[in-house]
């Protein structure tokens, strides 16, 4: 199994303890990355989840490694932030509230590219 290199900046505490609870009781091994500045340490892609227009935007700027793939969280049904989201480089839409067996989907999906 690949290992899964996870970037989460939410800005909901409680949601982001959630995430990574769901993500920890799935991977036994699991990187994430909390601090926006240790993105440009990483030359490997990332699974990178955003709640946030700006910060996905920013990401696409601070850490431009081919194969990243930034997800935004959003309320279930928020089409025009999502519209919004894909405009400015989002690759993906995870709702909240958080589905464990679809966040591990999402993030099943996208390790595909980390796997050799």
């Amino acid at each position: 199994m690949a290992f899964p290199r996870v970037a989460i900046f939410l800005s909901d505490s409680e949601m982001m303890a959630e995430l990574e609870t769901i993500l920890r009781s799935h991977y036994s091994s699991l990187m994430i990355v909390t601090d926006k500045a240790k993105l440009a340490e990483f030359a490997l892609p990332l699974i990178v989840l955003v709640d946030s227009i700006r910060d996905a935007a920013e990401i696409r700027a601070v850490h431009p490694v081919e194969g990243t793939q930034v997800l935004i969280v959003l309320e279930e049904g928020d089409s025009e932030i999502e519209a919004a989201a894909f405009d400015v480089g989002a690759d993906d839409c995870l709702a909240y509230p958080f589905d464990p067996a679809a966040v591990i989907g999402k993030i099943e999906k996208y390790l595909e590219a980390f796997r050799g």
